[in-house]
């Protein structure tokens, strides 16, 4: 029973070093900060991360459109009740032709 409070406790650190991280702001000499700030978002660890796949989606990588799909879902069925409805519904050829790269196929599907 011990060892699988010692995992508890050890995802818990996780869990809270990795909120800990997407909360943090960015340095102030960040480029990726100044370009957030440019486009009126915080800079947090959170938004720089989602950004940052968001770039990559729209250069057609497939992986960062699901991630911002599926992280686009999370937000929109916290804040606005099931708004995420959009993106649930759309296949992977969906979301590779939205990121503009309907050509590229993801090698582990």
């Amino acid at each position: 029973m011990e060892k699988d409070g010692e995992a508890r406790d050890a995802g818990n650190v996780l869990v809270r070093s990795a909120q800990a991280l997407l909360g943090m702001e960015l340095p102030a000499d960040s480029e990726l900060r100044s370009e957030l700030a440019a486009l009126g978002l915080e800079p947090t660890g959170a938004q720089a991360l989602l950004f940052v796949q968001f770039r990559k989606a729209l250069e057609g990588d497939n992986s960062a459109a699901k991630f911002v799909r599926d992280a686009a879902g999370e937000l929109a069925a916290a804040e606005e009740g099931d708004g995420a409805a959009v993106f649930r519904g759309m296949s992977d050829a969906e979301l590779r032709a939205m990121a503009g790269g309907a050509e590229r196929r993801d090698p582990l599907h």
